[in-house]
């Protein structure tokens, strides 16, 4: 019997384009993923899809926040019943308690959502320069 002959074998997969399809990146991010002369220190893709996450982390957190606010609303409440007990504006109870969660909310987003945004920004700022000073160019396609 004889053994047919055997294809080469492939020692690489496209999983890695497949999954830059998934992420649907711009033409600039794409120019960069792609590029002939990577960096030795960390993947392009990597850090794309890293700062991709982080922005969305940034979004959730928003949403936790606002969450988190409103089920502490009874202990917003009775901090307010606390102030107005002996008082004949009773109404002020609901108002002063609303305004302790919406000061709540502001301040959770200000500590979150703007670092964590900021430090997406940050990562792609660093690749961009990374990049344009291997290629000796000053474009900037990834800072909108």
């Amino acid at each position: 019997m004889e053994v047919p002959k055997q294809d080469e074998p492939i020692n690489e997969y496209g999983e890695e384009e497949m999954e830059v399809e998934n992420y649907d990146f711009s033409d600039e991010e794409l120019k960069i993923i792609g590029d002939d002369n990577p960096p030795d220190f960390y993947d392009p893709f990597e850090v794309l899809k890293l700062s991709r996450w982080i922005e969305l982390a940034a979004k959730a957190m928003i949403g936790f926040i606002i969450v988190s606010a409103l089920l502490n609303f009874s202990t917003s409440r009775n901090i307010s019943l606390s102030y107005f007990a002996g008082s004949p504006y009773l109404f002020l109870i609901n108002i002063v308690a609303f305004l302790i969660i919406a000061t709540n909310i502001a301040i959770g987003v200000l500590l979150t959502y703007v670092p964590l945004k900021a430090l997406s920004r940050i990562l792609r700022i660093l690749m961009q320069m990374e990049f344009n000073s291997r290629k000796g160019t000053q474009s900037n396609p990834l800072i909108e």
